[in-house]
């Protein structure tokens, strides 16, 4: 393989964003073909991206020879049958976030893939951006000591238009709330940092009318590693607001895990604060990365594969689990 020529499995926002801002059109990669059921939107979408062709039958694209990788961003509640699709025709696979609806979907998904040997990755693209490559570097470099605690707040305000998501608040489509598709990200860049998690308590609930999915999430916990933390997420706040504080033996780290923005490093020595701008494509370096291993052999430990991200949905299941009175095999249908 010397060029790769990406196929599109769904239409959406995300898509249309990450389009907008061309993270796959590259020297050695571009959009070449996607899949839409709608022909009179595809046709539109076709012309305005100038992509190369689409496919109303998602087969049709897969039997495509000169599709050589894959960008499923369809909602949740599909990819786990579009990811089987994907590897039983040998298409190297990128998924977007929530990888699937639950644990069970996780785990199905990487065991298809690693016995058929197809490269698998997920959207957890936040570990490639630059603040959070420099607050590994700052972690593991000890400029902070040991590491001991971690607090983080994450507010959201409740949009009534958000209601008309087609997909969000489905339970058989999304998997869970904003919580479910949020978290992800916190909870990847965790993993990332310090490794798997030993214990998590939690205390989930709803006071919106207006769906019955998670708005505030509480949780406690402990990392293999004895790093212990508490993290806090409200979607009904009357603010935007996002904070992760890191508490070593021998200093803090403060940074917002949105992708610009300050982090702010304060130890024995010093207090120190690295700017970082807001990406303009926010998933380029993630598949600039996967390109690398497609075409080089080039195995970044830095971006998700679909074996690190295991670890993230077993610990999103263990905090949601009381709450949907557990997340097993078509839990959804029980809500």
């Amino acid at each position: 393989m010397n060029f790769i020529n990406w196929g599109l499995i769904g239409f959406g926002n995300v898509v249309k964003n990450n389009l907008n801002g061309l993270p796959f059109n590259t020297e050695n990669s571009k959009i070449y073909a996607f899949h839409q059921r709608n022909f009179n939107e595809a046709i539109k979408n076709k012309e305005k991206y100038n992509i190369d062709k689409f496919y109303s039958n998602i087969l049709d694209l897969l039997s495509d020879k000169n599709v050589n990788a894959v960008y499923i961003c369809t909602p949740p509640g599909s990819h786990l049958e579009y990811a089987k699709l994907c590897c039983d025709y040998n298409k190297p696979t990128y998924i977007e976030k929530p990888f699937a609806r639950n644990y069970i979907e996780v785990c199905q998904i990487i065991e298809y893939f690693k016995t058929k040997n197809v490269p698998l990755w997920v959207a957890h693209y936040k570990r490639t951006l630059p603040k959070f490559v420099q607050v590994k570097n700052i972690i593991d470099s000890n400029a902070i000591g040991k590491i001991i605690n971690i607090t983080y707040t994450c507010e959201r305000p409740f949009n009534v238009s958000l209601l008309n998501h087609k997909w969000l608040y489905n339970l058989e489509l999304s998997g869970g709330g904003r919580f479910f598709d949020i978290a992800p990200h916190f909870i990847d860049l965790l993993v990332f940092f310090f490794g798997k998690f030993e214990l998590v308590y939690s205390i989930v609930s709803n006071h919106c009318s207006y769906h019955n999915t998670e708005d505030i999430v509480s949780f406690n916990f402990k990392t293999l590693s004895n790093v212990i933390g508490t993290a806090n997420f409200n979607f009904i706040s009357n603010r935007r607001f996002d904070l992760m504080t890191i508490y070593g033996t021998e200093g803090n780290l403060t940074f917002s895990i949105e992708g610009g923005g300050n982090l702010t490093m304060v130890s024995k020595d010093e207090t120190k604060t690295y700017s970082f701008s807001e990406p303009l494509i926010y998933e380029k370096n993630m598949v600039n990365a996967i390109n690398a291993e497609l075409l080089d052999n080039d195995f970044n430990n830095n971006i998700c594969h679909g074996s690190d991200a295991i670890e993230v949905y077993r610990i999103i299941d263990l905090i949601l689990d009381n709450f949907y009175n557990g997340r097993n095999r078509d839990f959804w249908k029980n809500q």
